[in-house]
């Protein structure tokens, strides 16, 4: 199953962001059995890429991703430690080609129309308005418009 669908399905997508991590495929176990199988690990995290590594080690029906990635060096140790799709809190097209050469999904942010077209020119599986807590119900309306 696609990593999209499986997000469009779930209608769901855990994103950890925490100082301490004390068993991560315990999280990525608990969280698939809640119904929650897409989680994202953020490089806010410190050691992410273990968190990563272990959630991915063994076999949880977790789709594990990193987020907030903001480098091409951050995109590719994800993909060392087994990231199966990365996220960007902005525009990124560096990151976006490293993603892309490894065959790995992509979501990118943007907030504007223009940066939406943008991100989906760098072949995107998707598109995370960001930060969407500034716009409210009516900026997505208006982006669907067009």
């Amino acid at each position: 199953m696609a990593a999209i669908d499986i997000i469009g399905d779930d209608r769901a997508m855990a994103l950890i962001r925490a100082s301490v991590i004390p068993d991560a495929a315990a999280l990525a176990d608990t969280l698939v059995a809640g119904g929650i199988r897409a989680i994202e690990f953020t490089f806010t995290t410190p050691d992410v890429e273990r968190h990563i590594e272990r959630a991915t080690a063994r076999d949880t029906g977790a789709l594990v991703g990193a987020g907030s990635v903001l480098t091409p060096a951050q995109a590719r140790s994800a993909l060392d430690a087994g990231a199966q799709f990365i996220a960007t809190p902005g525009l990124s097209p560096a990151v976006a080609e490293i993603a892309s050469q490894a065959s790995v999904p992509m979501m990118m942010g943007a907030f504007t129309p223009s940066e939406i077209m943008q991100a989906l020119a760098q072949g995107v599986w998707a598109v995370k308005v960001f930060p969407a807590q500034t716009a409210g119900p009516e900026h997505f309306q208006h982006l669907l418009g067009p």
